[in-house]
């Protein structure tokens, strides 16, 4: 019997997979809960784990291979995944292929102790949801978040010629170059004004504008149904439109600055984040968004399959 191939998406904000998305939180439970307040509990190491806990917050300097919390969040990713796919528990081992990313900050330098982190029990035995699972490790490789999305997304029909990718995450806007399915290391650009500044430049103006400040859940709603085109109800509004506006404007100007044609390049933004220039910015039809939050978790599991493939194929011919 093959892998089952799988993608995870390590966020900032969210753990996702290419059918399951979930906060990333995370606390460790003092003892084993009641049968009916299993929902997302994790038993690992005799250790209990609920995924409705507190959010994980600086991670080691973003060094994810060193925090226990993404590998008690990757075994909660493989349960979900699992019971979305109607893969059942039980003694029999699943063995799983793991697909996983890096952003292009950390990529080269982290992603050989992140794929070590991720593999360091190659089996591995944990109940997620009450259910207990036996799983066999096969593979995992890790692949750059953003560029992995390419060979998945729809709205680019063209995706092996000049393509530029703007992935709009919590910490850092990542604008990766790709010709040709390869990206153009030399060409690829970080910005650390990425959403969390952004939300916190919002709560700054209604604070001195205002006098006062708004939930951040409320600001992110805003963010999600808000227009540049649908007038303000109130001053909080106000205050967050021009923001919101001001900021689409300013990605516009950083992809000129590093030589993007924003009038001609294709351009397609990744993520929730893409959701601000898609509502407040202004542009044009080479411009193009994909708001699935699973695309990069998507996109591993494809590369992965892929991968899996040529070395099946080179197994065979050796």
């Amino acid at each position: 019997m093959g892998s089952t191939i799988i993608g995870i998406d390590h966020g900032y904000k969210n753990m996702k997979s290419a059918n399951a998305m979930f906060a990333t939180r995370l606390s460790r439970l003092d003892s084993k809960p009641d049968e009916m307040q299993m929902d997302g509990v994790v038993e690992y190491e005799r250790v209990y784990y609920t995924i409705y806990g507190s959010p994980l917050v600086a991670v080691n300097n973003h060094i994810k291979s060193e925090s226990e919390e993404y590998y008690i969040l990757t075994v909660a990713s493989l349960g979900e995944e699992f019971r979305a796919r109607g893969i059942q528990p039980g003694p029999n081992k699943i063995h799983v292929r793991l697909g996983c990313g890096l952003p292009q900050k950390w990529y080269d330098r982290q992603k050989e102790s992140f794929k070590a982190m991720l593999w360091k029990n190659k089996e591995l035995r944990f109940s997620y949801c009450g259910n207990t699972y036996n799983v066999v490790i096969d593979n995992v490789t890790v692949y750059m978040q953003g560029f992995a999305a390419l060979p998945v997304l729809e709205c680019i029909t063209q995706k092996s010629e000049y393509v530029v990718l703007v992935d709009i995450g919590g910490e850092t806007v990542d604008v990766i170059v790709c010709e040709g399915f390869h990206p153009l290391l030399d060409k690829c650009r970080i910005d650390t004004r990425a959403t969390i500044a952004l939300l916190k430049d919002i709560d700054s103006e209604l604070q001195s504008e205002l006098g006062e400040t708004i939930p951040e859940q409320d600001i992110i709603k805003y963010i999600c149904r808000g227009s540049k085109d649908v007038a303000p109800n109130n001053p909080y509004e106000e205050i967050m439109q021009r923001c919101l506006c001001r900021y689409a404007d300013y990605i516009f100007t950083r992809l000129k600055e590093w030589g993007v044609n924003t009038n001609y390049t294709t351009i397609c933004f990744l993520g929730g984040g893409g959701r601000i220039i898609q509502s407040f910015g202004n542009y044009g039809s080479n411009i193009h968004f994909c708001d699935d939050m699973k695309i990069n978790a998507k996109g591993y599991e494809f590369l992965e399959t892929t991968l899996a493939m040529k070395q099946r194929e080179n197994h065979e011919k050796g």
